[in-house]
């Protein structure tokens, strides 16, 4: 349903086939009451032993309540030109009571003649005289039929006024879908310059690697390192710009950049990956283990003097996924240490993403040692769609 069909007042005849549903519809409403009324009159007759027949209570009630089909359509008319809820209301309220006058009296003449016509013959000298039974309609129903008219055009207002309070819903339902499709399409602009960040980000780092083995005259090293960079970035670049991608992908990524950062560090750089077979399917955002990653390298195996062993873990908790980066190395110097521009990009894709439903959060290592980043994340997969951006506020 369309804004401009809501908008078309609901008794207004539209356009074929609906137009003729709307006369029907009317047709049969003033049809039901015309066989009550004829109903009641019949049976009345019948208990009080008079001498009218069922014939004789058609021809009176049924052209009565039928001649209302018109009517309504006429008043339904007459409602649109002269609308009583606009700037004039006392003005149109005094054409509607003239015109329900001047119908009334059309209606009642035409049942008086048709009546007259029909059953008002013979001998009876009242009934044969046509003024007579115009009058005698008119001064005992003419309060009915103006009654009858403005039920009608009560019954009209009611259903526009129940019309536009629809349309006003559509419309401010409209604009709230508009409102939230421009909303997430930021939002889904705004991750996709976040995830385009950590690109270079990772590059320049892994290329800062292999200029530190070159300078040390490691150039077999560097040239294992570049040929794991490639493929690296091979693995990259197909990737595209997916939101999301299974974690058993985002795992191949940090174990290629931990032993590409192994060959530099030799044996100062251990790790061990650890993952539940069961979620390897999970959906994860790309590189969101990265600069976990590189935080560990950086804080932890380039500041100690001894080994440092770096543990990256995944595991399911309830309808969470809990991926972790420990280490055991030296720790943060300062409170703020760690929120340099990996971190901060991981926490506003989280933001953007999942809302206040996912988080990163910063510790102490096993033993007081090191540094412990958690991430708590919905768990989806491939059977449950990924969610789409949502606003940060």
């Amino acid at each position: 349903m369309t804004a401009s069909s809501l908008a078309r007042p609901l008794l207004v005849p539209p356009p074929g086939l609906e137009q003729l549903r709307t006369r029907l519809l009317l047709l049969g409403f003033w049809a039901v009451l015309g066989a009550l009324e004829t109903a009641k009159e019949f049976t009345t007759a019948r208990l009080q032993q008079t001498q009218r027949t069922l014939g004789d209570a058609i021809i009176v009630n049924f052209p009565w309540w039928f001649f209302w089909v018109i009517g309504t359509l006429i008043v339904i008319d007459l409602a649109r030109r002269w609308p009583v809820d606009r700037e004039r209301p006392l003005l149109a309220a005094a054409r509607h009571a003239i015109a329900a006058v001047v119908i009334a009296g059309v209606h009642l003449t035409f049942v008086a003649v048709l009546g007259y016509l029909a059953i008002a013959r013979g001998g009876n000298t009242a009934g044969a005289d046509l003024r007579v039974q115009i009058w005698f309609w008119i001064q005992a129903y003419i309060v009915l039929d103006v009654f009858v008219y403005w039920m009608v055009l009560g019954a009209y207002h009611a259903l526009l006024y129940h019309q536009r309070y629809l349309l006003g819903s559509l419309r401010e339902a409209e604009a709230s879908a508009r409102a939230l499709r421009l909303e997430a399409a930021a939002a889904g602009a705004r991750l996709q310059a976040l995830q385009m960040e950590l690109n270079p980000h990772f590059l320049f780092n892994s290329l800062n690697a292999v200029s530190g083995l070159v300078d040390e005259g490691r150039n077999q090293e560097a040239t294992t390192v570049i040929a794991r960079l490639a493929r690296l970035l091979r693995l990259t670049l197909n990737r595209g710009h997916e939101r999301h991608i299974e974690l058993e992908r985002e795992i191949e990524y940090v174990r290629l950049y931990l032993a590409m950062e192994h060959v530099r560090f030799g044996p100062r750089l251990k790790f061990d990956i650890i993952a539940d077979d069961v979620i390897l399917h999970a959906l994860v955002p790309p590189m969101i283990l990265q600069p976990l990653v590189e935080n560990a390298v950086r804080h932890g195996a380039s500041r100690a003097l001894g080994p440092v062993r770096i543990t990256v873990s995944a595991r399911r908790d309830g309808t969470s996924l809990l991926l972790g980066v420990t280490d055991d190395g030296p720790g943060l110097n300062t409170a703020g240490d760690g929120d340099g521009t990996g971190l901060s990009n991981v926490r506003e894709r989280l933001l953007t993403l999942y809302g206040g439903d996912a988080g990163l959060t910063l510790g102490r290592g096993p033993a007081g040692r090191g540094v412990s980043a958690s991430i708590r994340l919905p768990l989806q997969t491939h059977g449950a769609p990924a969610p789409a951006p949502v606003s940060a506020a």
